[in-house]
């Protein structure tokens, strides 16, 4: 057997070269790249948020307070094991050792700097980043602050608007428990009053209604609804109408059409509530700024008419508030009480406040009003509101603070500003 290395003859040695030095000339070109990005320095940092770190730290969370102390503790850590890789650069031969040779800890000395000096960088990064995520958090939470509730009604045709609010407040309900859902009439309001719409505009209202609710069969016409002569809103049980003890275990509410006509306006507003019969609170809302009633609601004629339905509310520096009475445990139910906008902008504002926080809002006085003449001694009325929304009058910009007052109570807590816009502002 032949034990001699395997020879290589030179012919097959030379493809071999060919190809390395082939790839070494192709990699030419990227050699000085190559050794100038080994060479880059790390980007420097922006350290000046440190100079807030007081300040931004004491609005922190407890989560990132911990992640702050480990990323303090890990720059402490960076910081000594630089110190300690220097002083191994700076050893020499002692007296007691003159021949001692100190080339490998220095060596190895700078190798624990330029580790220590990377964790110092990152670390130090991470610091900004946290610092900056938590400043930025709290500018956000200072502009929520200040920005509160915007809210713009759709612009949109009668047939579309009753279609969608018929469809939105039985879905809204449905998901409230509410199984007996009571529809009654349409009430038209303008600057002459609030009276009750035809029995063509009903029929057709109702129409829309039992063709959404189709086979849930909730939506009913109580006959003969009416306010009990002795009621005050006080009692769950204002109530009544025929065959009522049919529904004495269902959880009722009141579906309440409003329509609310400016004066010498071309546009109006149409507003869908669902009212819960016991506790008088809103259950379910829906607004829409309508285009075309004049055909459907045939009003008097009118001089000029132009758009004047308030289309866009604005409130400002009152959502921490708005938010903090509506999460207190006491049992706070409000209506809103002010002499300063008329009923469209009430509504308006009632209907943001509704979409946009946990209140309760009760429309006890609502009820009186269209209600009320089968009231005995309707001064005795109290209605199931223990809290009032105050809007106060127009200020220089063109704003009213609003604000809250509880019974019993002297004290009123500001709740903002607001602004209403009959049109898009900008």
């Amino acid at each position: 057997m032949n034990m001699n290395p395997r020879r290589v003859s030179i012919q097959q040695i030379r493809p071999i070269h060919a190809a390395l030095l082939f790839g070494l000339i192709a990699m030419m070109p990227f050699l000085p790249f190559m050794a100038e990005g080994a060479r880059k320095e790390r980007e420097p940092l922006d350290l000046t948020i440190l100079e807030r770190q007081a300040e931004i730290t004491q609005k922190m969370s407890r989560s990132e307070r911990i992640q702050l102390a480990r990323i303090e503790a890990a720059i402490s850590e960076a910081k000594s094991d630089k110190r300690s890789g220097q002083f191994m650069v700076d050893a020499k031969p002692s007296t007691v050792q003159p021949n001692r040779d100190v080339k490998a800890i220095n060596e190895e000395g700078k190798k624990v700097i330029e580790r220590a000096e990377v964790a110092l960088y990152e670390n130090r990064k991470a610091l900004v980043e946290l610092l900056e995520t938590v400043e930025n958090k709290q500018n956000s939470s200072t502009m929520a602050e200040d920005i509160a509730f915007d809210l713009e009604l759709d612009i949109i045709p009668y047939n579309e608007a009753a279609q969608r609010a018929c469809e939105q407040i039985l879905e809204a309900c449905w998901e409230k428990g509410y199984g007996a859902l009571f529809y009654h009439e349409v009430f038209i309001r303008d600057p002459n009053g609030m009276r009750r719409a035809s029995s063509v505009l009903r029929n057709e209202i109702y129409d829309r209604l039992a063709r959404a609710d189709g086979t849930n069969f909730t939506v009913n016409l109580p006959i003969d609804l009416r306010l009990k002569p002795d009621a005050t809103g006080v009692g769950n049980n204002s109530f009544t109408f025929e065959s009522e003890s049919a529904f004495e275990r269902d959880k009722k509410a009141l579906l309440v059409f409003e329509v609310i006509v400016p004066k010498n306006s071309d546009t109006c507003l149409l507003s869908v509530r669902a009212i819960n019969m016991a506790t008088h609170r809103i259950a379910a809302a829906e607004l829409f700024k309508i285009t075309d009633f004049p055909d459907l609601l045939d009003p008097e004629e009118i001089e000029a008419p132009t758009d004047q339905t308030v289309q866009k509310i604005e409130l400002r520096g009152g959502a921490k508030n708005i938010q903090r009475v509506a999460n207190s445990p006491a049992d706070y139910r409000f209506k809103l009480q002010t002499d300063s906008v008329d009923r469209q902008s009430e509504t308006l504002i009632l209907h943001t406040l509704f979409r946009n926080s946990d209140l309760s809002i009760v429309d006890s006085d609502f009820i009186k009003e269209a209600y009320g003449a089968d009231l005995t001694e309707p001064e005795n009325w109290q209605g199931r509101a223990n809290g009032r929304i105050l809007v106060a009058g127009m200020g220089p910009d063109n704003s009213y603070e609003i604000g809250f007052q509880v019974e019993g109570a002297e004290r009123v807590l500001p709740a903002g500003k607001i602004n209403i816009f009959r049109e898009d502002p900008e």
